[in-house]
């Protein structure tokens, strides 16, 4: 991992870590995952590859030149638009179906 990227991922930890009933752990599997204090509701909905933790919301993935951020929801709690209102106000986010594989051409 680059000083960039371990730079970013601790400031990332920090934010989670900060955030009231919120805390990243690394598993024994080595991925750092964000968690809830009380189960979520959907845990059990999740894929079977994702479910870690009923208590997981999320998980942090550094890659060589980027951190990849991922955070659980049910399907169809949320609809793209409503996502790129939130977290991106310039449109530059590619959505991908559940199950699909992401390309990794616009990765960040």
């Amino acid at each position: 991992m680059n000083k960039m990227v371990e730079q970013k991922m601790n400031e990332m930890t920090d934010v989670f870590n900060s955030l009231p009933n919120c805390r990243v752990e690394t598993s024994e599997d080595g991925k750092v995952l964000i968690l809830s204090d009380t189960p979520v509701p959907w845990s059990d909905t999740l894929e079977k590859k994702d479910a870690h933790s009923e208590y997981k919301i999320g998980s942090i993935t550094p890659h060589k030149a980027a951190l990849g951020l991922y955070i659980d929801f049910p399907h169809n709690l949320l609809d793209i638009d409503r996502v790129e209102d939130i977290v991106d106000p310039n449109i530059t986010l590619t959505y991908v179906e559940a199950g699909s594989k992401a390309s990794n051409v616009k990765s960040w």
